[in-house]
Formats: structure tokens, sequence, C-alpha cells
């Protein structure tokens, strides 16, 4: 029970929305997209997900996993206690599919601020969420606060605010996203620069017995 509320709460954050509508998941075994462009940068990065429902005044942590080649792929794995599949994202130039193992549903669609409905609790968009992973500001965010050791910027649109230290040699501290009915707190634990993803890392495949959905 808690995995799944757990779940329903991540059902409202990393919302994004990110491709071209599609009537199905990006081919599994098409590794052409998931090279990255010369001069591009890749990370592998991993870490603790800490978020907060203001609402329920509940508070949920769970582990990430995220690999990121720019300009436009990503995988995103979210594990709950014990390493339970709680998501899986994948992110293919302008394709989206998203698995939910615990309701056995796959989701395919266009990227947007809600695309991560169906698992997270906050509208953020996938773009916003990669920039943060490569260490950026997204470009439709300002930043109203900048000292050497505390940055912080506001996405006023969407009703969010990112605060964190944005000096190179403090990679691993946390950085926080608030929003009104969220709060989400990420603290990597493990990054790696210029990785080799593998041939299949952006590929996604839709278990037998799933049904599929379309994102918001």
């Amino acid at each position: 029970m808690k995995s799944m509320k757990a779940l329903q709460i991540l059902s409202t954050l990393l919302t994004a929305a990110l491709l071209a509508s599609c009537a199905s998941a990006p081919p599994a075994n098409d590794s052409r997209k998931a090279a990255p462009q010369e001069g591009s940068r890749q990370i592998a990065i991993e870490g603790r997900l800490q978020v907060q429902n203001k609402e329920e005044k509940k508070t949920f942590t769970l582990t990430m996993a995220a690999v990121v080649v720019e300009p436009s792929n990503l995988r995103l794995d979210i594990n709950g206690p014990f390493g339970k599949p709680l998501g899986k994202v994948v992110i293919r130039g302008d394709s989206m599919g998203l698995l939910v193992p615990q309701q056995k549903k796959a989701y395919i669609g266009a990227v947007s601020e809600h695309s991560f409905k169906p698992v997270l609790p906050m509208t953020l968009h996938p773009r916003a969420l990669m920039s943060f992973l490569m260490g950026d500001v997204p470009r439709d965010w300002e930043c109203v606060f900048e000292a050497p050791d505390k940055q912080v910027c506001v996405q006023k649109q969407l009703g969010l605010m990112l605060t964190r230290d944005p000096r190179p040699e403090m990679k691993k501290s946390k950085w926080r996203v608030e929003g009104e009915k969220f709060s989400l707190v990420f603290l990597p634990t493990d990054i790696k620069t210029n990785v080799q993803p593998k041939p299949d890392t952006f590929a996604m495949t839709i278990p037998d017995g799933y049904s599929r959905h379309k994102l918001p």
C-alpha cells in the first residue's frame, strides 16, 4: 500500500510532456537515435528522491537512476523500498514511453508538463528535468537570486521554484523544487560524465499483459 501511495504521489511531480503523439512505443532495437551527437554531453546519475505531498502531509523517499544524452534522450528509473520498480521513463527525440509496473500500464505520447502525471505529483516538463540533471537552468526559468553557493530560480507559469548550489565542485549537493502542492528534493549519490549508453538504453519494450494508454 505504501508503494502504491508513493506511486500516486509521484503522479503530479515529474510531470512532463515531450513528444509528438505516437500510437506505439519507440522501437526496441532501433539504436540510431540513441547514439549521442558529436559534441553532445552524456551523464549517468543516481540518487535519492524525496517527495512531499503537502496536501496529505506525507513524505516518500525513493531512488532514481537517470541517463541523459543531449539534446533529447532521457532514461529514468524510479524505485521504491528494497528496489521495487515504481516507474520507468524513456524519452527519445520527440517520443516518450512511461511504464507503471504496479498497474501494468504503459503510457505513450507527446511531451508536455503533464506527461509524468500518471506516476508523479507535480507539473514539470521533462526538458526541464534534463537541464537540472545536466547542471543547467531551463530557458523558461528565471533566476531571481544568485550567490556563489546558492541559486534560486522560478518558473512563474507553473508556480515552481528551484533552489540549489551552482558550484561545479558541488555536483553532489541536493537541489529542491517547490510547488504549491508538493516539494521534491533530489540528492545525487553517484555521477558519471561522458558515458557511452548501450544501444538499448533508450528503447522501450512493453511487457506482455500491460495495457496501453495515451499520455496526458
